[in-house]
């Protein structure tokens, strides 16, 4: 940023959020009860709800990484986009997002306790919470990291601008502030994104110049059907991995299982993933086109390569510097876009943060608190919390390349177990806790295995060819050696791991999420079967907790399709009871008290 236009549109882009929040705090219902504050008092609005979906998952990380991912590896990144995404809708409308509304849960993780016990609730809570707080230290250092590498903004001010802000408007305003933020940030971001490619695509001169440089230059790949799962993007990587890799983030996590139960009915939650999926797909669209553009650009003069910058995330900002200098306000802009992706998540991951400290850890450490209590504990979990993430992000940048890499696989390590842990109880009716805690524990230890592996035994990454032969000429002399030809040029070298054990390393990150839910479910469904106890089988578990999957495959069927509950969007047996609030007790008279009060006569006849 090198003009005070620049400052002017990243400053205003700062303070709207804050006056958003203000305002929800003084005059768009105040805050005043927890259920306002952390759900909107269930009221919000089915295409709101579907933009902020969307902001909270497409981070400045995502942003600069897919855009980065492009530049490096190829288009065949927008299989994630063209097929993965929508696998991932399906099941959220399929099986969580009418489960968590028909047992009407507020912390996702009271379902883990209702399910199996309050020792696994605990395990989903400090899993949640562990990650989040990590990786909201990354999503708020990484573009400060960035603009202060290339633009040569005081890594501070990028840091403390970002934090306090996310944290006012979250703190002052609650979920209403941040779900119309997100909302105002994802307009952002989409602008900037269609700017940048117009912008960028004339620059590098047109579409077609675009398309040719990065196919000579083995970058426009799509398809690969290559089964070896060492490979880092292929046809199945991308669609079933990676699949299975954003599926924790948008069925089980707090952040979305709070939007979801935002909304009034099962039908308007459903619509609103399937919205936010169509826009998720536009936005990465729209940032792999800007990743061919900015390798068409530097096809002869690779800035990694160069040295010019640091790490490939840094290339958009780079090119925004580097090209685009004389627009006054563009590289402000972009940058106000590359931090509103910073807010969205954070804020958001706050106020999810917010509420599963106070359902999951406070209230059941004090009871006597009001709800007026409980909100003004919210403000200042939200505040503490903000406070923790501004300190992580300067003290992640004081640590080791080591630290940088655990932090960035944090959401491949635990999302797998996690996402496994809630399938267990859904799905499988003898599960028991159990289970639940060998399944998970044996889940997290083969991706802590898998991910040490592969920082010992880095995979091949399968990079295309990169050229320095248009860098200058001290450039071109300096980075020569390193690619030891004379034509500036660079080839991708496979290299063979003699230790067999490097070829398991080498898997492809976008599995690990897959590997750690095909353990979690595995271990924890044998381990059920065989430490059941006579009581547990006579016992068995209430209908209402389990997904009826046999129920589902027969209604499809068209003498079945009556039997579809428009209430809760599942199938239904004859039995009309399809709503339970979790700890409630039936009718007087009753001594069945939920969670557990079915029997497994009593659930197959549910299903039967």
């Amino acid at each position: 940023m090198n003009s005070i236009e620049d400052y002017v549109v990243f400053v205003l882009s700062l303070l709207i959020p804050i006056a958003v929040g203000f305002y929800f705090a003084c005059r768009g219902g105040r805050q005043k009860t927890t259920t306002e504050f952390l759900l909107a008092d269930k009221n919000l609005r089915s295409w709101l709800v579907s933009l902020s979906l969307v902001a909270s998952y497409f981070s400045s990380v995502v942003l600069l990484g897919t855009t980065a991912e492009v530049f490096t590896y190829g288009v065949q990144y927008i299989i994630l986009a063209l097929f993965s995404y929508w696998l991932v809708a399906a099941a959220a409308h399929v099986v969580f997002i009418p489960m968590f509304h028909r047992v009407k849960v507020t912390s996702v993780n009271e379902y883990l306790e209702a399910r199996f016990s309050v020792g696994v609730r605990y395990v989903g809570s400090v899993l949640f919470t562990v990650t989040y707080i990590l990786y909201l230290c990354l999503v708020l250092y990484i573009p400060s990291h960035a603009i202060n590498t290339v633009a040569g903004v005081p890594l501070a001010v990028g840091i403390v601008s970002t934090g306090v802000v996310c944290t006012l408007y979250a703190a002052t305003g609650g979920l209403k502030a941040v779900v119309w933020t997100n909302a105002f940030h994802l307009i952002l971001m989409l602008t900037g994104l269609i700017t940048l490619c117009i912008v960028g695509v004339n620059t590098a001169g047109g579409f077609g110049h675009v398309i040719e440089v990065n196919k000579n230059r083995e970058r426009m790949r799509m398809f690969n059907f290559n089964p070896n799962p060492t490979v880092r993007d292929t046809f199945w990587t991308l669609s079933i991995g990676g699949a299975l890799t954003a599926m924790p983030v948008w069925t089980v996590s707090q952040t979305a299982v709070q939007r979801y139960i935002s909304i009034k009915f099962v039908s308007l939650a459903r619509r609103a993933v399937w919205i936010s999926v169509a826009v998720l797909i536009i936005m990465t669209g729209l940032a792999c086109i800007n990743g061919l553009v900015m390798y068409a650009v530097y096809a002869n003069c690779d800035p990694l390569t160069a040295g010019e910058i640091q790490r490939n995330d840094q290339v958009l900002l780079y090119y925004v510097i580097d090209k685009l200098h004389h627009l006054k306000g563009l590289s402000g802009f972009i940058s106000a876009c590359i931090f509103a992706g910073s807010l969205s998540f954070i804020s958001s991951g706050l106020n999810s943060l917010c509420l599963v400290i106070l359902e999951d850890f406070l209230k059941k450490m004090s009871r006597k608190m009001d709800d007026f209590d409980y909100t003004k504990s919210c403000k200042l979990i939200t505040v503490l919390l903000g406070a923790v993430v501004i300190g992580g992000a300067f003290i992640l940048h004081h640590s080791g390349d080591v630290v940088l890499q655990v932090f960035s696989g944090l959401l491949y390590i635990t999302g797998g177990p996690l996402l496994g842990i809630f399938t267990l109880g859904l799905l499988v009716s003898r599960a028991n806790s159990k289970g639940a805690f060998l399944g998970v524990a044996s889940g997290l230890a083969m991706t802590v295995w898998l991910f040490t592996g592969a920082q010992l035994y880095p995979p091949n990454e399968y990079r295309g060819p990169v050229s320095i032969s248009e860098c200058s000429s001290d450039v071109f002399n300096k980075t020569q050696a390193a690619i030891n030809n004379n034509t500036g040029i660079r080839y991708p070298v496979t290299y063979h791991h003699v230790n067999p054990m490097a070829s398991f390393y080498s898997t492809s990150y976008l599995w690990y999420c897959a590997i750690g839910w095909s353990v979690t479910m595995v271990i924890g469904t044998v381990t059920s079967l065989l430490l059941e106890t006579a009581e547990e089988k006579k016992a068995g578990v209430d209908p209402k907790l389990i997904f009826p999957l046999k129920l589902w495959l027969l209604s499809w069927l068209p003498s079945q399709r009556k039997r579809w509950n428009s209430s809760t969007g599942l199938p239904q047996s004859d039995d009309k009871e399809d709503w339970v609030q979790l700890g409630e007790r039936k009718q007087p008279g009753s001594t069945d008290q939920l969670p557990r009060t079915g029997t497994r006569d009593s659930w197959r006849a549910s299903v039967a």
